[in-house]
Protein backbone atom coordinates (compact mmCIF):
# COMPACT_ATOMS: atom_id res chain seq x y z
CA UNK A 1 0.00 0.00 0.00
CA UNK A 2 1.13 3.46 -0.53
CA UNK A 3 2.43 5.90 2.06
CA UNK A 4 -0.33 7.22 3.24
CA UNK A 5 1.57 10.84 3.45
CA UNK A 6 1.79 10.86 -0.13
CA UNK A 7 -1.52 11.38 -0.48
CA UNK A 8 -2.37 13.92 1.89
CA UNK A 9 -3.32 17.03 0.29
CA UNK A 10 -3.47 19.46 3.63
CA UNK A 11 -1.00 19.04 6.49
CA UNK A 12 -1.81 17.11 9.43
CA UNK A 13 -1.45 17.98 12.83
CA UNK A 14 -1.30 15.45 15.94
CA UNK A 15 -4.72 15.50 17.97
CA UNK A 16 -5.92 13.66 20.68
CA UNK A 17 -9.48 14.55 20.63
CA UNK A 18 -12.83 12.40 22.04
CA UNK A 19 -15.55 11.92 19.14
CA UNK A 20 -18.24 10.03 18.19
CA UNK A 21 -18.98 8.31 15.02
CA UNK A 22 -22.18 7.08 13.33
CA UNK A 23 -22.12 4.55 11.22
CA UNK A 24 -24.11 5.72 7.86
CA UNK A 25 -23.54 2.95 5.42
CA UNK A 26 -21.23 -0.24 5.78
CA UNK A 27 -21.30 -2.46 2.10
CA UNK A 28 -19.82 -5.79 3.48
CA UNK A 29 -21.19 -5.30 7.01
CA UNK A 30 -24.96 -4.27 7.04
CA UNK A 31 -24.75 -4.96 10.84
CA UNK A 32 -22.94 -1.68 11.91
CA UNK A 33 -25.56 0.62 9.76
CA UNK A 34 -26.47 2.59 12.29
CA UNK A 35 -23.77 2.11 15.17
CA UNK A 36 -22.11 4.38 17.13
CA UNK A 37 -18.96 3.88 18.24
CA UNK A 38 -16.88 6.08 19.85
CA UNK A 39 -13.59 7.00 18.94
CA UNK A 40 -10.79 9.06 18.52
CA UNK A 41 -8.32 11.07 16.65
CA UNK A 42 -4.68 10.82 16.52
CA UNK A 43 -4.58 13.67 13.68
CA UNK A 44 -6.70 16.27 11.78
CA UNK A 45 -6.30 18.52 8.74
CA UNK A 46 -8.59 20.12 6.62
CA UNK A 47 -9.72 17.62 4.68
CA UNK A 48 -9.60 14.68 7.25
CA UNK A 49 -8.69 12.59 10.18
CA UNK A 50 -6.77 9.79 11.41
CA UNK A 51 -9.04 7.95 14.07
CA UNK A 52 -8.48 5.22 16.81
CA UNK A 53 -11.81 2.55 16.88
CA UNK A 54 -11.42 -0.74 18.38
CA UNK A 55 -12.56 -2.30 15.13
CA UNK A 56 -11.89 -2.46 11.54
CA UNK A 57 -13.82 -0.73 9.08
CA UNK A 58 -13.73 -1.32 5.52
CA UNK A 59 -12.69 1.56 3.04
CA UNK A 60 -15.78 2.94 1.52
CA UNK A 61 -17.88 2.79 4.42
CA UNK A 62 -19.46 6.03 5.22
CA UNK A 63 -19.42 7.86 8.57
CA UNK A 64 -21.21 11.11 10.19
CA UNK A 65 -19.13 12.10 12.90
CA UNK A 66 -19.54 14.48 15.88
CA UNK A 67 -16.28 16.02 17.32
CA UNK A 68 -15.25 18.32 20.25
CA UNK A 69 -12.24 20.21 19.56
CA UNK A 70 -10.34 21.31 22.88
CA UNK A 71 -10.22 25.11 22.98
CA UNK A 72 -13.35 25.63 20.00
CA UNK A 73 -16.61 26.09 21.21
CA UNK A 74 -19.50 23.53 20.00
CA UNK A 75 -18.89 20.43 18.30
CA UNK A 76 -18.10 19.62 14.59
CA UNK A 77 -20.94 18.00 12.61
CA UNK A 78 -18.69 16.25 9.59
CA UNK A 79 -19.30 13.14 7.19
CA UNK A 80 -16.15 11.15 5.66
CA UNK A 81 -15.39 7.81 4.17
CA UNK A 82 -12.65 5.43 5.55
CA UNK A 83 -10.16 5.54 2.80
CA UNK A 84 -7.83 3.18 4.11
CA UNK A 85 -7.44 1.16 7.61
CA UNK A 86 -4.74 -0.87 9.30
CA UNK A 87 -4.49 -2.66 12.20
CA UNK A 88 -2.05 -0.96 15.53
CA UNK A 89 -2.21 -2.94 18.44
CA UNK A 90 -4.54 -2.82 20.63
CA UNK A 91 -6.67 -0.86 17.88
CA UNK A 92 -7.35 -0.21 14.37
CA UNK A 93 -6.32 3.23 12.80
CA UNK A 94 -8.33 4.39 9.81
CA UNK A 95 -7.61 7.16 7.45
CA UNK A 96 -11.30 9.11 6.79
CA UNK A 97 -11.33 11.83 4.05
CA UNK A 98 -14.28 14.85 4.47
CA UNK A 99 -16.75 14.73 2.31
CA UNK A 100 -19.16 18.25 2.29
CA UNK A 101 -22.99 17.36 2.88
CA UNK A 102 -25.48 19.98 3.14
CA UNK A 103 -25.66 21.32 6.54
CA UNK A 104 -21.90 20.43 7.59
CA UNK A 105 -19.40 22.15 10.06
CA UNK A 106 -16.99 21.29 6.93
CA UNK A 107 -16.20 25.16 6.21
CA UNK A 108 -15.86 26.33 10.04
CA UNK A 109 -13.61 23.07 10.32
CA UNK A 110 -11.49 24.09 7.58
CA UNK A 111 -10.95 27.28 8.67
CA UNK A 112 -9.74 26.01 11.80
CA UNK A 113 -7.47 23.26 10.32
CA UNK A 114 -6.15 25.19 6.89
Amino acid sequence: MPDEAERRSSRRRSRDERLLIQVVNADGAPELAGATLPSRTCDVSAGGLGLWLDRQLEPGVRLELWVNVSGVPGKFFLCGEVRWSRPVAPDFLHGIQLIPVPGDDLPRWQRCFA
